[in-house]
């Protein structure tokens, strides 16, 4: 099969490899589409990584067609369109035994520590493929993951319609946030970014306020937003150390603030603060159990995952489809590669 290797910074080869035969409880899948994240894109780029290193087949937000079941496929058949959920887990730590298995002692990624979705075929858990309906596009499917990422920080933060909700960074999650937030749930939305250009896609979503932070005061327009008394749900979406160390700024007393921006930097809340706000801080990592409630909801049209994809490439162009997603982060969305089936 043809498999994108990113073998360096800035390098991605098109190379023969061989076909990878699932394991027992596994399927292959025949990619049809799969999407570039921003983690790919700072692999991409260079920066270090715990899970991965060069070279690797990278990509974890994928669809496709079951060509092969290796055990009791249970709710499965050969010809099935799925997306495919990338996470293994040990089903044995506390995190598994307690049904979070989206944060499991011994994780793996499909697309990080196994090889991923740049490539003809892929192989994923029984469990972890999840059915779409034949009127889904391919690069719909495809954007089911980073939408699960979404409803997994409103999860988190118990997100109703009565909350107001303050989102940092307008990127692909946190415009994921927003449309389940707001469009899903009906809380009332402000919504953060440095781009203008992100900020006009926040708006088309249907946020009820954007602000552009390099521009603009946002603790003074949260205030505005929530009439003094801060928000009852904060999410940081930017993995900046500075400005997740401001939700303590923003949320109300009794609130919540959910940090799904990776930093591996220390980040800093007043002890004052925690206790006389009784903050509840929360961390949310990648999803658990939200496929089928994504999938449903892109179907009906709830959700508008179709807003969130902003260019296509064949195959044969991701060296383009990469650059473009590193070198223009004002212009692209959600960046999906495609395969010819």
């Amino acid at each position: 099969m043809r498999a994108a290797m990113i073998v360096g910074p800035r390098q991605i080869v098109i190379e023969e490899v061989a076909i990878p035969q699932p394991a027992p409880g596994e399927a292959l899948v025949r990619v049809a589409a799969c999407g570039i994240c921003g983690s790919d894109v700072s692999f991409y780029k260079g920066a270090p990584d715990y899970s991965i290193s060069y070279p690797a087949i990278a990509g974890h937000e994928m669809a496709g067609i079951v060509e092969e079941i290796n055990g009791a496929g249970d709710r499965l058949v050969v010809g099935d369109r799925v997306a495919v959920e990338p996470l293994i887990a040990c089903g044995e730590c506390y995190a598994c035994r307690v049904g979070e298995y989206n944060c499991c002692a011994d994780l793996k990624v499909i697309g990080a520590h196994v090889p991923g979705g740049f490539a003809e075929y892929v192989v994923a858990p029984l469990n972890r493929c999840h059915a779409i309906p034949a009127s889904m596009a391919w690069h719909i499917g495809a954007a089911v993951e980073p939408y699960t990422i979404g409803a997994n920080v409103v999860r988190r933060g118990q997100v109703t319609d009565r909350d107001t909700v303050i989102i940092n960074g307008a990127g692909t999650i946190g415009l994921t946030v927003l449309d389940t937030a707001r469009n899903v749930i009906g809380a009332r939305v402000l919504i953060t970014d440095l781009l203008d250009e992100r900020l006009d896609r926040a708006a088309a979503l249907g946020a009820d306020r954007v602000v552009n932070a390099r521009r603009e005061d946002v603790n003074h327009h949260v205030m505005a937003f929530t009439g003094g008394e801060g928000a009852s749900v904060v999410v940081d979406a930017t993995g900046n150390p500075d400005v997740i160390g401001n939700l303590e700024n923003q949320v109300a007393p009794a609130g919540r603030c959910v940090i799904v921006g990776y930093s591996d930097s220390a980040v800093c809340f007043s002890g004052v603060n925690i206790i006389k706000k009784e903050m509840t801080v929360l961390g949310s990592r990648n999803s658990c159990n939200a496929y089928p409630g994504v999938i449903d909801m892109a179907s009906n049209g709830t959700l508008h995952l179709d807003q969130l994809v902003t260019q296509r490439y064949e195959f044969d162009q991701i060296g383009e489809a990469f650059q473009f997603a590193a070198d223009c982060p004002e212009l692209a969305g959600k960046v999906v590669v495609e395969f010819s089936l």
